[in-house]
């Protein structure tokens, strides 16, 4: 983590699962199948951090960039279509995915050992995860984070 009093810059890796769910259908609505699919990434945020001043409340923004790289896929809870369609789909998934995370939060010191913080993040995709000649696919997240600092 590179610091200074105000700005910090830091970089986290996550393994992150990306759950969709899929309808065939008819031209007339009519529902020919279905079928859950788990997508699962290994995400990297290199994120800024700018921290307001403050005593015990310090609010601050966050930003950067991020990238998904494709570790594996599931199929789940099948219905009336084909596994090699589900292969054929999964042939078609972007091994890697370019994205940004913005996001605010709040550091709320408690003495001089540690604080609790509470943040929250939306990641919008910048391109999308599932591409074929009439179906596009886009990931955005949104993000709940709390959590203990501790000063040593």
């Amino acid at each position: 983590m590179l610091s200074c009093d105000k700005f910090t810059l830091s970089s986290e890796l996550v393994y992150e699962q990306t759950y969709v769910n899929v309808d065939i259908r008819t031209i007339n609505n009519d529902i020919l199948g279905y079928g859950d699919y788990k997508i699962e990434y290994l995400a990297y945020y290199l994120n800024g951090k700018f921290v307001f001043p403050g005593n015990v409340f310090q609010p601050y923004l966050s930003g950067g960039p991020k990238l998904d790289v494709y570790v594996g896929d599931k199929v789940t809870n099948t219905s009336m279509i084909p596994e090699e369609n589900y292969r054929l789909a999964s042939d078609n998934l972007s091994k890697v995915i370019f994205g940004i995370n913005l996001g605010a939060g709040i550091e709320i010191k408690s003495g001089k050992k540690f604080s609790i913080l509470c943040e929250i993040n939306f990641s919008p995709a910048l391109a999308s995860f599932y591409e074929e000649s009439n179906v596009s696919a886009k990931s955005n997240s949104l993000s709940f984070k709390t959590g203990t600092k501790f000063y040593f």
